[in-house]
């Protein structure tokens, strides 16, 4: 999620994880535009992490506000069969960079 942010442009991130978990899916989310207007790129098949990036097309500014930039569906991993287990493992998000229209780097 993107939160009360002011021309964003583009969004690169991680999001990190336990063997706990196995990344099942992972698709954009509708704050930066539809897939025809922006670039989407994931791989969900690191271990341990989910690298995420997306930008909007040339030409087109930033947007303003707060959405969903990416949803990442997680099942347990076969070995972990005790739901407390697993919702004790935190998820992180790390090498965050974001960027506005004019290539500026977004503090947040």
């Amino acid at each position: 999620m993107a939160s009360n942010v002011n021309d964003l442009y583009q969004a690169a991130f991680r999001v990190t994880y336990s063997s706990a978990w196995t990344p099942v899916t992972v698709s954009q989310g509708d704050f930066l535009g539809a897939a025809a207007d922006t670039i989407f790129f994931e791989l969900h098949n690191q271990n341990g992490f989910v690298p995420i990036a997306i930008t909007r097309k040339a030409n087109a500014g930033g947007v303003d506000g707060s959405g969903t930039l990416a949803v990442i569906k997680f099942d347990p991993t076969g070995g972990t069969s005790n739901a407390r287990d697993v919702s004790a493992v935190p998820f992180g998000l790390d090498l965050v960079v974001l960027r506005d229209s004019d290539d500026e780097p977004i503090s947040f």
